[in-house]
């Protein structure tokens, strides 16, 4: 049809479903597709949707310092619409991010806080997702007790959604900071 926006979006949710599938190298080609249709036409939400799917990507693929730049950007953006679903996916995501970090206690707290937003919204985590979140929490289980855990995560939930977002940027601007310092003593 030439419609711009209609073929970021599909381009965006094929790259998410390639993306599902393992194939790493052809969902980025796809979301860079995707994500310079958006930046052309402007599009906040195709914005928001191609900057998560690239940092999914990056994260699966250890670049954690990209990942956490370009889901921090994401949320901000899914903040400044008032889209609260994508808010709790990049929560999560963040959550995953920090885990990668070595940071289980602030990854349970964004877990934590994605899922009184999903509960608040009435949105579900969708199947396809329940794998890397099922992962992602067990890795931040792993990395703490059962009782550390359970703090973080009802700290998280306690959380007003700003409070929420500004502790996932916060904890995003450490991680930076420190992937800095680490690759420039190198």
């Amino acid at each position: 049809s030439g419609n711009k926006t209609w073929r970021a979006r599909s381009l965006n949710y094929l790259g998410l479903v390639v993306y599902h599938q393992g194939d790493m190298h052809a969902a980025t080609a796809i979301l860079q597709e995707a994500h310079g249709l958006a930046q052309e036409i402007g599009s906040g939400r195709e914005l928001v949707e191609t900057l998560y799917g690239l940092g999914r990507v990056a994260l699966r693929e250890g670049g954690v310092e990209r990942a956490v730049r370009l889901l921090s950007e994401s949320l901000i953006l899914a903040r400044d619409q008032g889209m609260r679903l994508f808010v709790a996916e990049r929560l999560e995501a963040c959550g995953a991010a920090a885990i990668a970090l070595g940071q289980a206690s602030h990854a349970a707290r964004l877990f934590g806080a994605a899922e009184t937003v999903r509960e608040a919204i009435g949105a579900p985590l969708p199947p396809v997702e329940r794998a890397d979140y099922e992962r992602d929490l067990a890795a931040a289980r792993s990395q703490l007790d059962e009782a550390a855990f359970a703090t973080a995560w009802a700290a998280g939930q306690t959380l007003t959604l700003e409070q929420a977002i500004a502790n996932a940027l916060e904890g995003a601007d450490a991680a930076t900071a420190t992937a800095r310092v680490s690759s420039s003593a190198h």
